[in-house]
């Protein structure tokens, strides 16, 4: 028998997003919506996980930033569902035959708590990217009540991703 060594090609990516809160009823993360005393400050729908996930792809692919491809001063930009922004992403990895094969987001956040919210925004990511949930981390935590964030001013994610080349 001949053994032949497959190469297969990583590409990891990583980002952060961050928006301002202000009073209102809710946020959206992970394209769930969020109901609480705060709303995002954004010109799209403020979900910045799928912002730093969208982000960490194209970082991976060695792309420009998120603002390249929508900018805030573009009309189509005005409360857009940040899931078509996803969506755009994971359109460039299929062209360059990528696949996500893991990823983590770590939402900073003092209130409110997202433990009763992880479950869902992990099976709604699922659903987004086509990626098992069991690939999926989303992790959440507070400031301890330091900074923009922990005095309920901002909200912030983290994201990284690995993809693999489709032939692996």
């Amino acid at each position: 028998y001949h053994l032949r060594k497959i190469q297969c090609m990583n590409l990891i990516g990583t980002s952060f997003d961050i928006h301002q809160l202000s009073q209102g009823k809710g946020i959206f993360l992970g394209g769930i919506f969020i109901k609480c005393n705060y709303k995002a400050i954004a010109r799209s729908d403020g979900d910045v996980l799928l912002h730093a996930l969208s982000e960490a792809i194209f970082s991976a692919l060695g792309l420009d930033d998120l603002g390249t491809y929508f900018p805030e001063s573009a009309p189509e930009t005005e409360d857009m569902d940040s899931s078509i922004i996803l969506d755009f992403a994971i359109k460039k990895m299929k062209e360059r035959n990528f696949k996500i094969q893991n990823l983590t987001v770590h939402i900073l956040l003092q209130n409110p708590k997202l433990s009763p919210f992880k479950e869902e925004i992990k099976e709604n990511i699922s659903s987004l990217t086509n990626l098992s949930k069991q690939f999926i981390a989303v992790h959440a935590g507070t400031t301890e009540s330091l900074g923009s964030i922990g005095n309920n001013k901002a909200i912030g994610c983290f994201a990284s991703v690995l993809l693999t080349d489709q032939a692996a």
